[in-house]
């Protein structure tokens, strides 16, 4: 089975790619669009992007099955021509769509926007009692999200969308300026 980072991985590579497929001004079938454009997501250079033009090519179709009208919004940002760089998780986005792209990955890998958008800040808060990694942070906080609803939701409310943490007297992280909703949280838990 693969790690979750691994599969975020995989499906943030497709997604960057299918993104391309929907782009309008371009003929011919989904093939066609990732034979074109898999170059650009390639030459992105991102460590978790796909690994060759077979990869790039072998996934195109997945990500807009999974998420469709995800994928629709992202595409519509993205538009004709879109750059691609390494977002946080080191996989390859267009440019100037960081929101639609949350979002997709949010769907992609079954987790709220709010764990997307936060994990590589948890991570980078480097709390001896956070995950050690962004596969870890998504996996809790999945958990999190379907174990107290109402109290996760509290917290990603409170932290909005670029949220920053610190580390609790437990050396646990929490979003700055939410520490009642997280030790709600915590208590669900």
């Amino acid at each position: 089975m693969r790690s979750l980072v691994t599969k975020f991985t995989l499906v943030s590579s497709l997604m960057a790619l299918v993104v391309i497929l929907a782009s309008p001004g371009c003929g011919g079938d989904d093939e066609d669009y990732c034979a074109i454009y898999c170059p650009a997501v390639l030459a992105a250079g991102c460590d978790n992007g796909p690994a060759d033009l077979n990869d790039c090519l072998g996934g195109c179709r997945t990500v807009q099955q999974m998420c469709g009208s995800q994928f629709d919004a992202l595409a519509d940002c993205a538009g004709g021509n879109p750059t691609f760089d390494c977002n946080a998780y080191d996989s390859p986005a267009p440019v100037g769509c960081d929101s639609q792209n949350d979002v997709l990955t949010a769907c992609l890998q079954q987790v709220s926007v709010f764990c997307v958008q936060s994990c590589p800040e948890v991570v980078a808060a480097g709390c001896t009692n956070g995950p050690g990694d962004l596969d870890d942070c998504l996996s809790g906080c999945g958990a999190s999200e379907t174990s107290c609803p109402t109290e996760f939701q509290a917290v990603a409310q409170c932290a909005g969308s670029s949220p920053t943490f610190a580390c609790d007297a437990n050396l646990s992280p929490y979003p700055e300026g939410c520490q009642t909703q997280n030790d709600a949280l915590l208590l669900c838990l």
